[in-house]
């Protein structure tokens, strides 16, 4: 059985600059994190009936740092194509087990909200 996890807020994904990115990496934080934000308390589960699709670190830091055209990331593309392309699904890091959660509907591709795995409750 799949686990269930609480996620933060779906925001609409946005790229990050460099400077941001190598600041971030540089606190050895979860790549994910880039995307919560601290004033935001919403939070909900994400149900365990979501596809997870396993992706390397480099394909799984331009998702979340990037805004990558899903067709440049060949393991997630196979991956995500080989389920029927689901609409809501969470990518996961094969590397450190970080986890986005996508949600494509509404926006057009490769335009998508996304959120990141809570790393502990939200108090």
């Amino acid at each position: 059985m799949r686990e269930t996890y609480e996620h933060g807020p779906l925001l609409k994904k946005w790229f990050v600059s460099d400077e941001a990115v190598v600041d971030h990496e540089s606190q050895d934080l979860p790549a994910s994190e880039i995307l919560w934000k601290p004033d935001d308390d919403r939070c909900w589960p994400v149900p365990a009936h979501y596809e997870i699709i396993n992706v390397p670190y480099k394909e799984f830091r331009d998702i979340a740092f990037v805004l990558p055209d899903f067709i440049e990331l060949p393991i997630f593309w196979t991956s995500w194509c080989a389920l029927d392309r689901p609409i809501d699904f969470v990518v996961r890091c094969i590397d450190d087990d970080d986890r986005i959660l996508i949600d494509t509907s509404g926006f057009e591709y490769a335009r998508y909200r996304a959120a990141c795995r809570l790393q502990e409750p939200v108090v």
